[in-house]
C-alpha cells in the first residue's frame, strides 16, 4: 500500500510506501488530521501514520487491538466514524465552520461486524496528539498499554447508525433509557422504532458534571461501560466514565438516517419519494476550551 503527498501550490508529488494489506478497502482508512493517517490491518493491527514532511518517509506506529476483535477481522467488515480535526483557510469565505475540534476533545468510532459478537470501540483521539506520542515511544505499542487508558468496548449490533462529531456519538437505539454496562440490545426492526442516545466522552465535561449527576434523571447520565474480561482473560476496556443524553421522541427506523453536529442533531428519512427531515437540540455542553477558534 502506498500513500502520494501532493503540494498543490508547488505541483510537487512523492510516493510513501506505507504497509502489506492482504486486503484494502475504504472503510478501514481513518484520516485523522493533516498529518495523520489511521489504517486498520486484518491482523489485529491499527496503524498511525505521521507525515514528517514531502520527502521524509511517514513515521509509523503500531497499536495492537484486543484479541477478542483480530480474531474476527479477516471475515467482517470494519467502519470508521469521526470527525477528522482539520485545520485550514476555505476556498471563499463561510465555506468552512470557526470552530475545529481539536484531538484531546475527539473520538473515533470503529464498528467491527462479524457473524457474531458485534462491538464498536471508541478510542479517544488524545492517543495520536503529539502530547502522547512522545519521541521515545516504542513503535508497537500493545494493547495493555494503550486501550484501558483510551478505549471504551460497547457491545453492538450493525442495524444501530451513529454519527459522531468531536467528542460525541449519535447512536440510535431500540429503547428510551440508557442500556446497563455490558448489556447486549436486540437489533433494531425495519417496522419499528429507535430513539437517539448521545455519548459524550469529553473528560472536562464529565469531570464537571459528575458534582451534579443524579443516577435517576432520564435525560442526563454519566455512565461506565463495565469491565469486559474476554476468553484470554484479557481486559479489553477501561472503566472510564461518558455521559448518556436520550432523545425520548421515537422515530420510524426503515431508510432513516442520523447526522450529529456541534449544536444538533438531524435526522432524514426518504421513503416513498419523500425525504423527511427533523432537527433536533440535544442537550448543550459547555466544551469550554476544547474547541479551537
Amino acid at each position: 500500500m502506498f500513500i502520494q503527498v501532493i503540494n498543490w501550490r508547488k505541483g510537487y508529488v512523492n510516493r510513501h510506501f506505507l504497509c502489506q494489506l492482504d486486503i484494502c478497502e475504504l472503510d478501514l482508512f481513518y484520516l485523522v488530521d493533516e498529518q495523520k493517517l489511521v489504517i486498520i490491518g486484518p491482523e489485529g493491527l491499527m496503524y498511525l501514520y505521521t507525515l514528517q514532511g514531502l520527502d521524509e518517509s511517514p513515521q509509523c506506529r503500531i497499536f495492537h487491538l484486543p484479541k477478542i476483535l483480530h480474531l474476527s477481522l479477516y471475515n467482517s467488515q470494519v467502519r470508521i466514524h469521526g470527525h477528522p480535526s482539520l485545520h485550514g483557510k476555505a476556498a471563499r469565505p463561510g465555506l468552512m465552520p470557526s470552530y475545529v475540534p481539536s484531538l484531546e476533545s475527539q473520538i473515533m468510532v470503529s464498528e467491527f461486524l462479524p457473524e457474531a459478537e458485534k462491538a464498536i470501540l471508541v478510542i479517544d483521539m488524545v492517543i495520536f496528539s503529539d502530547m502522547a506520542l512522545r519521541p521515545d515511544m516504542v513503535v508497537e505499542i500493545p494493547w495493555s498499554d494503550w486501550g484501558p487508558q483510551y478505549a471504551y468496548y460497547f457491545p453492538h449490533h450493525e442495524s444501530y447508525d451513529i454519527s459522531v462529531f468531536g467528542s460525541k456519538m449519535a447512536y440510535a437505539l431500540p429503547q428510551d433509557h440508557v442500556p446497563n454496562p455490558g448489556q447486549r440490545l436486540e437489533g433494531l426492526s425495519s417496522e419499528g422504532y429507535f430513539y437517539v442516545h448521545i455519548w459524550d466522552f469529553n473528560k472536562r465535561v464529565i469531570a464537571r458534571s459528575e458534582c451534579v449527576n443524579d443516577p435517576d434523571s432520564p435525560g442526563l447520565r454519566i455512565c461506565k461501560p463495565g469491565r469486559i474480561i474476554d476468553s484470554f482473560g484479557e481486559d479489553i476496556v477501561s472503566n472510564r466514565a461518558y455521559i448518556a443524553t436520550v432523545c425520548r421522541t421515537p422515530f420510524p427506523t426503515a431508510e432513516s438516517r442520523i447526522f450529529l453536529e456541534q449544536d444538533r442533531l438531524t435526522v432524514t428519512r426518504a421513503r416513498n419519494h419523500e425525504v423527511n427531515i427533523q432537527v433536533i437540540s440535544p442537550i448543550q455542553t459547555d466544551v469550554g476550551s476544547d474547541i479551537a477558534e
